[in-house]
């Protein structure tokens, strides 16, 4: 059954209003009509079954049905990804949202090789929404992830919270692994990951961000790529908090 994601003030006095890009989609692509039966999710968390009852360009629906939504994981994961080169941060964000993280930041850091002005910064920022989008609809997440605008360094320092742990990836770091800092802090239930660009981290961005609560981990023995790193902290997070894997 196509699926497709309104805003929440779409949906009132049990019906919906589809308009835009996923009302186009189902107009021209799908061959959508009325009577046609869909599934929608208001991006927090809330899914119906509803039918078409009109089609122009924006599109009538009337709720059938309530469903029950997939739920996201209890640990809610924020990434923090130093920006790479090329088309790396299309294939991060589309299977970070597949596996279920909850909030991606963009990163400068001192490495980082991709500097954009500010209008290409915007047209990147809707761009990863997109996909955030594309990726939740189709892996049939409730809510979709929020691709933040990009960061500098100095920014990063700014968000520790007592309640949150924050974890970075630093292939200099030894003695403590991702494992062993989730089985110090049993109860977090908002942890951050911070992943370097392909040159990683500078010594000072080490020293700055463990002076602000960041604890520098290691993934295990072999070093991974930027666009592999995230994905696979995010996995072992979820994992060892029984929210992937069955």
């Amino acid at each position: 059954m196509n699926r497709v994601f309104v805003l929440p003030s779409d949906i009132k006095d049990e019906k919906v209003i589809i308009s835009g890009s996923e009302a186009y989609h189902l107009r021209k692509v799908l061959r959508s009509g009325p009577g046609d039966r869909i599934q929608v999710a208001d991006g927090n968390g809330n899914e119906f079954l509803a039918e078409i009852v009109e089609v122009n360009e924006k599109i009538l629906c009337r709720v059938v049905q309530r469903l029950d939504s997939n739920p996201e994981p209890e640990v809610k994961v924020v990434l923090w990804q130093s920006i790479p080169k090329g088309d790396k941060m299309d294939f991060i964000i589309q299977k970070c949202t597949e596996l279920g993280v909850a909030e991606i930041n963009p990163v400068y850091s001192k490495y980082t090789i991709v500097k954009l002005n500010q209008k290409k910064e915007k047209e990147r920022e809707k761009r990863w929404q997109r996909i955030a989008h594309e990726a939740a609809k189709q892996c049939r997440r409730s809510v979709i992830p929020v691709i933040n605008p990009i960061k500098n360094w100095q920014e990063i320092t700014l968000f520790s919270q007592d309640k949150c742990l924050y974890l970075m990836f630093a292939e200099t770091e030894k003695e403590n692994s991702l494992r062993k800092l989730l089985e110090l802090n049993p109860y977090s239930r908002e942890i951050h990951l911070l992943v370097g660009p392909e040159g990683g981290f500078a010594p000072e961005e080490i020293k700055i961000a463990q002076e602000k609560g960041w604890h520098p981990v290691t993934l295990g023995r072999r070093i991974l790529r930027t666009e592999t790193a995230g994905m696979a902290g995010l996995t072992m997070v979820l994992y060892h908090f029984g929210q992937i894997g069955g």
